[in-house]
């Protein structure tokens, strides 16, 4: 295998998150799902750790799905999803685990994902390159936090048994 095409295969693998993109169908989800288990291993750090994690992952997803971008001739091929997995550890930061705030947080972030409210669809549609491709799942990602905290606090609010934590 040429350097070129070991390094095409790296970056490949980073921008699907780990092949996730690849999916025949939803690949979107499918690298969300990626996030689950990486959002809860950041659940149990301190607050300072997993943001640090989060910039680095979306400086990170940044030049990967750049460079994915030009290796498939898409800027936003559905087999990156690199930016699923940013997205959903945002979503998920600061944010107490439980079943319910998981599957919470997941809704929310596909909900926003897909909806693209402003500034998401601005980076979707006018940036098309990898940092569109990952700021506009950035954008939903902190739009789904916003969501997920209040949907956690109100379930805490009210004691409502199906919200408890791990």
């Amino acid at each position: 295998m040429t350097q070129s095409r070991f390094s095409n295969s790296l970056v490949c693998f980073g921008a699907s998150a780990g092949f996730a993109g690849y999916a025949p169908i939803a690949s979107g989800t499918v690298g969300t799902a990626v996030a689950v288990p990486l959002a809860w291993g950041m659940a149990h750090l301190p607050l300072w750790a997993s943001a640090t994690i989060i910039v680095v992952a979306t400086i990170a997803a940044c030049a990967v799905n750049h460079a994915a971008g030009k290796i498939y001739r898409v800027s936003d091929a559905h087999e990156i999803v690199s930016d699923e997995v940013v997205g959903f550890l945002i979503t998920m930061w600061a944010v107490p685990w439980s079943d319910f705030s998981v599957a919470v947080g997941f809704f929310f972030f596909r909900l926003f994902d897909v909806w693209k409210p402003w500034p998401a669809r601005y980076f979707d549609s006018k940036i098309h390159n990898g940092i569109g491709v990952t700021l506009d799942d950035v954008a939903a990602g902190i739009y789904a936090a916003l969501a997920t905290h209040g949907a956690v606090a109100v379930a805490d609010r009210f004691n409502w048994p199906l919200f408890l934590a791990f």
